[in-house]
């Protein structure tokens, strides 16, 4: 299967059967996350309600819960990162960003299994809850675009050849 010409529905589709994507690829979806969920996390600013700052709060808390435990927070990081894009009200755009979720599902959790990144990214989720909450559109963009960064730059690291793979992961795909 061809995945250089596919379309982004087709990729979330490849990822969730187990193809592996070109990692260009994934970078190229982590630099399209990164546009839509600065933007995002602006309009969440001014369109955000109560629930959504609650849904928020529960999230944050269950990630605590799995980093005391020893966790990774692939679920958390999804749904606090989704729950932002559903504080835009704009259905379409939640739509367009959940793809990227389940493009990312078989790499999430490898991602997260290094507790702290999942440490280092609740806290950057706390700051940007907080930003969110003191509706400062600008805070709260600049805080989404860093956390956004070590993604890209774990990813972009991986396609220079900087990263190797943890001897777990490339087992469990034995």
């Amino acid at each position: 299967i061809d995945t250089k010409q596919a379309s982004v529905e087709a990729l979330a589709l490849f990822a969730r059967a187990g193809l592996p994507l070109d990692p260009v690829q994934i970078y190229e979806t982590v630099e399209l996350r990164k546009i839509h969920e600065i933007k995002a996390a602006e309009l969440a600013c001014s369109r955000a309600t109560e629930e959504n700052f609650e849904r928020l709060r529960e999230i944050l808390k269950a990630s605590e819960e799995r980093i005391a435990a020893g966790e990774g927070l692939a679920k958390e990081d999804r749904e606090f990162h989704l729950e932002i894009v559903r504080a835009t009200k704009n259905g379409v755009f939640h739509n367009i960003c959940s793809v990227y979720y389940l493009m990312g599902e078989q790499r999430l959790p490898i991602y997260f299994n290094d507790l702290e990144r999942s440490m280092r990214s609740h806290a950057e989720h706390i700051q940007i809850y907080e930003a969110l909450l003191r509706r400062d559109g600008n805070l709260a963009q600049a805080l989404m675009s860093a956390h956004l960064q070590g993604a890209e730059s774990y990813w972009k690291g991986i396609i220079e050849g900087r990263w190797t793979e943890p001897k777990s992961a490339a087992l469990e795909r034995a």
